[in-house]
């Protein structure tokens, strides 16, 4: 697949979440990170735009925030330049959040936005939804994705998700 004017939106891999999402379905939050860290080095070797979200929730106070949107891949964020960090208050990386994502896309020209993370239920797929309807061209990248709920996961991935987007895997993006 062509990543020419694409975009990686990874959504809420943060050290909070994996308290909540104990347990994730289809797979682990570690093979979640693995799959991520695999599209970030795809996106950087191209110099493409990747969004790091993390969910900072308007209730909590300023010391547990710090704590609950520590990004799993850091490490990561260090080593690309092309790594943006953005904060949002709710399910949506384009409207829970003050960073202009929509507006940003638009002028780096941006067709194609790809979206993973967690929860792929909530957060990936209200950013999906939003992308879509911001006219991307919207696709999640169901294996880099998970849940704390099968029935959820299920859901969103068999009938939510392919009304606004297009469902691919990461090896249908390295091949």
């Amino acid at each position: 697949m062509d990543l020419k004017d694409s975009a990686l939106i990874i959504i809420d891999l943060q050290v909070g979440i994996t308290k909540i999402v104990k347990e994730s379905y289809p797979i682990t939050i570690n093979e979640v990170l693995a799959k991520n860290r695999l599209l970030i080095a795809l996106f950087s070797k191209y110099n493409l735009p990747i969004y790091m979200v993390v969910v900072a929730p308007k209730i909590f106070p300023r010391k547990l925030k710090k704590a609950f949107t520590k990004e799993l891949l850091l490490q990561e964020m260090k080593e690309h330049s092309n790594i943006n960090r953005l904060v949002k208050t709710g399910p949506s990386a384009f409207t829970r959040s003050t960073y202009g994502l929509e507006s940003e896309l638009k002028k780096k020209k941006i067709k194609n936005v790809f979206i993973t993370g967690v929860s792929t239920s909530n957060g990936v797929y209200n950013t999906a939804l939003d992308s879509s309807k911001a006219g991307f061209n919207t696709y999640v990248i169901v294996d880099a994705t998970a849940d704390k709920d099968k029935v959820n996961y299920d859901r969103a991935v068999n009938e939510l998700i392919p009304k606004i987007g297009t469902i691919i895997k990461v090896e249908e993006l390295i091949k």
